[in-house]
């Protein structure tokens, strides 16, 4: 009951944060930018369980 499209959305929105922490977090000699790449990976890995997780579609 997540929504129609939900799924994919997830999966993009993980994608995007993967490819932000990469371009924009760096310098990991600065702590600040290096708890803003965890952050953005922790973001990635909540969206990718709704994607694992979230319903198809397809009822039985």
């Amino acid at each position: 009951m997540t929504g129609y499209g939900a799924r994919w959305a997830a999966l993009a929105l993980a994608v995007f944060s993967v490819v932000a922490a990469l371009l924009f977090h760096h310098d990991f000699a600065d702590k600040t930018q290096f708890i803003m790449f965890l952050k953005n990976l922790s973001i990635a890995g909540g969206l990718l369980l709704l994607f694992a997780q979230a319903e198809t579609g397809n009822r039985s």
